[in-house]
């Protein structure tokens, strides 16, 4: 099936650009946040059905970000799957997630916001730090964040993340 297919493709360039990230070969172009997101949901959209996760996305078509695809893709990969390993560790039964784009100015700012149960206080500081991990017990190896914020700092953007009303809200500014 073209799913399978894309997800190994997708597999494949995972590793290509894991072998290449701090290697400045890689061509930062223009690119559609709505399309960007709208990959990486056809890609998880097997775990996203399974977990019956409802995606919401709120986003001009015409909003572009200069990144390298491939590196950003990592992002919402890595902030959805976190989301999903929250929501069965609570237990939450309608599971949802949104993404948010805006153009403010001269930048663009993108949330991402579930309703998981957000982050501890103690730790909400402490979770881009590398090898923090709150999943000792079913193998995290506090690299997936850690990862994420070098990949938003290397396109020249920052990201925060912050508890909202009953989840959290991860944002970045590009």
């Amino acid at each position: 099936n073209s799913d399978i297919i894309k997800q190994s493709n997708h597999l494949v360039e995972t590793l290509d650009e894991f072998r290449s990230f701090f290697r400045p070969k890689s061509i930062s172009k223009d690119v559609s946040v709505e399309k960007l997101i709208t990959e990486v949901l056809t890609l998880m959209k097997l775990v996203l059905i399974q977990e019956n996760i409802e995606i919401g996305i709120n986003c001009d078509k015409s909003i572009e970000i200069d990144v390298i695809e491939t590196e950003f893709k990592h992002i919402f990969i890595n902030l959805i799957n976190n989301s999903k390993d929250a929501f069965n560790k609570h237990n939450i039964e309608n599971k949802k997630i949104n993404f948010d784009v805006k153009k403010e100015d001269d930048k663009v700012v993108i949330k991402i916001s579930d309703n998981a149960g957000g982050i501890p206080d103690n730790i909400i500081d402490h979770i881009f730090t590398s090898n923090f991990t709150t999943k000792e017990k079913t193998g995290g190896s506090g690299v997936g964040l850690h990862m994420t914020k070098q990949i938003v700092e290397k396109t020249g953007a920052t990201i925060e993340v912050k508890n909202v009303d009953n989840g959290v809200c991860f944002s970045i500014v590009i």
